[in-house]
């Protein structure tokens, strides 16, 4: 386990440690200039931040709903089937649940997350968004993070 959390650390800093080298071998620029620039802590990200974790929540209500009325499955008698065996009440466990997700999304893995974002939200998405064509910069930024992730994939799966 705690191998797998530290090479899952290691994994996550790859883009930011790539965008260090570039930056401090290739670029005029100071890369902790660069890097507040990236993080860039104002009002609106910080709300973002708070929120992001909170809107992943939507989908699960959304699923549950539709399935219980437009399908006819009750979702949640799964969901609560296993809690019911417990000394707490399945709404209880439910609500410390979400909680817990939502302090563990604002506090390990946005430390896990920094990495990534540093590297290509920051560094990589500077370098190709020219200022007219952001779908553009997403799209071969997504193609490069699906293709490591694939050959990441496809690696492990022959060590393993």
């Amino acid at each position: 386990m705690v191998l797998q959390m530290v090479w899952g650390f290691i994994r996550m800093y790859i883009p930011f440690l790539s965008s260090y080298i570039v930056i401090s071998l290739y670029t005029p620029y100071s890369f902790k200039m660069k890097f507040k620039e990236y993080i860039n802590l104002g009002d609106k990200a910080i709300i973002w931040f708070l929120a992001a974790p909170i809107l992943i929540y939507i989908p699960l209500v959304i699923t549950i709903i539709s399935s219980k009325y437009l399908l006819n499955i009750d979702l949640l008698q799964y969901i609560l089937k296993p809690a019911e065996e417990l000394p707490i009440s399945p709404d209880i466990l439910i609500l410390i649940t979400l909680i817990g997700g939502y302090i563990a999304a604002l506090s390990i893995n946005s430390i896990y997350a920094l990495g990534e974002e540093v590297g290509w939200r920051g560094f990589l998405f500077e370098e190709l968004y020219d200022g007219s064509n952001i779908i553009y910069s997403g799209v071969i930024i997504g193609l490069i993070w699906a293709s490591g992730i694939l050959l990441l994939f496809y690696y492990l799966r022959k060590i393993c």
